[in-house]
């Protein structure tokens, strides 16, 4: 089984440093996370920076604009769409 979550951010560097961390550290080795940044600022990616080489962060991917939720999460699920997927 493999878990995958997607975690969107913008903007709000002190919030991402506590959750993605306590997110990453909690998942079991089957678990990843991809993280869809919204075009934050430079303080917010130096934060998602301190993160690329924890195991369980897949990717980060930057957008350049701001697209809220409906296209990052339309994005993963296209690219998680050959997993077999359990909704909750």
């Amino acid at each position: 089984m493999k878990v995958k979550i997607l975690m969107l951010t913008y903007n709000r560097p002190s919030y991402t440093r506590i959750t993605l961390g306590a997110l990453l550290d909690s998942l079991p080795d089957y678990a990843s996370v991809t993280v869809w940044d919204n075009a934050s600022d430079k303080e917010m990616r130096d934060v998602l920076d301190e993160f690329q080489d924890h195991p369980r962060l897949e990717e980060v991917h930057l957008s350049e604009e701001n697209l809220k939720l409906r296209d990052p999460t339309n994005w993963f699920w296209e690219k998680t769409k050959d997993l077999s997927l359990i909704h909750i």
